[in-house]
């Protein structure tokens, strides 16, 4: 699950634990800037090994800051 989206940036892990929610708990900087964190469902990466999870919450993290970079665009 390699992607070439994630080759053009920088993470960085801020946050990243299981919330006793049933959610995972995630705030990621991004080439520098952090943005806010954020919730993801448990059962949507129960089935991933360790590097699935973390190309998937990178991913995950991405489309966050696409949305936090659009509304602050608006």
């Amino acid at each position: 699950m390699n992607s070439p989206e994630l080759c053009q940036h920088a993470f960085e892990i801020l946050q990243l634990e299981k919330s006793p929610n049933g959610c995972w708990l995630a705030q990621f900087a991004i080439d520098g800037k952090s943005y806010p964190s954020f919730y993801e469902p448990c059962e949507n990466v129960h089935e991933m090994d360790h590097a699935e999870f973390l190309t998937y919450m990178k991913l995950q993290a991405l489309a966050i800051a696409g949305y936090w970079q659009e509304k602050g665009a608006n």
